[in-house]
């Protein structure tokens, strides 16, 4: 509830954060990406190659995060998103079919689906990721703009800031008026 009051506080302005939340859509205007995970004793130096004991892939970005969850939750779920016109953009896709992310304007880019290597050193907690961001980096304010109505209905906006900073304020501007 607190995450939903403050997302309404950025969107509405403090004048509404008293009001009941409305019931209504979530937008989520972000990033997808692919996450390839290693599990090891530890994570590698500079220069050091080290072998681990796992490797796994998971759906990731902080939006299609956040899409994910609030539709696990119940909620009208709707994203505006960039994957490539690789098998991780296809495999993202299914994955917010399959959950019931509205996935509507979630368009191709000619830039790969972003990515995400997360190294992870069991032995002392640590890790390190590189990201890699692809077709998030190609999400435009013009985008937004064509997803428009996605906005229709809609009560609250989630944005992360893995995307260009005018897309996010493109959103922000929408989800106000």
């Amino acid at each position: 509830m607190v995450a939903i009051r403050v997302a309404v506080l950025a969107v509405a302005g403090a004048a509404n954060a008293l009001a009941p939340p409305r019931a209504g859509a979530v937008v989520v205007v972000g990033s997808t990406n692919q996450d390839l995970i290693t599990s090891g004793a530890r994570i590698p130096r500079p220069s050091e190659t080290v072998m681990h004991e796992t490797f796994a892939m998971a759906f990731g970005g902080k939006g299609a995060n956040q899409a994910v969850q609030a539709a696990l939750l119940g909620a009208d779920t709707r994203m505006v998103a960039k994957v490539g016109a690789d098998a991780y953009g296809a495999a993202m896709r299914d994955n917010f079919d399959a959950v019931g992310v509205d996935g509507t304007h979630v368009t191709t880019a000619d830039a790969p689906t972003g990515i995400a290597v997360v190294i992870v050193g069991a032995e002392d907690s640590t890790n390190s990721i590189v990201v890699v961001p692809g077709a998030n980096a190609e999400l435009t304010a013009a985008d937004v703009e064509d997803a428009s109505a996605i906005f229709d209905g809609a009560s609250v906006l989630l944005c992360q800031m893995e995307v260009p900073p005018e897309t996010t304020l493109r959103a922000l501007e929408l989800a106000r008026e």
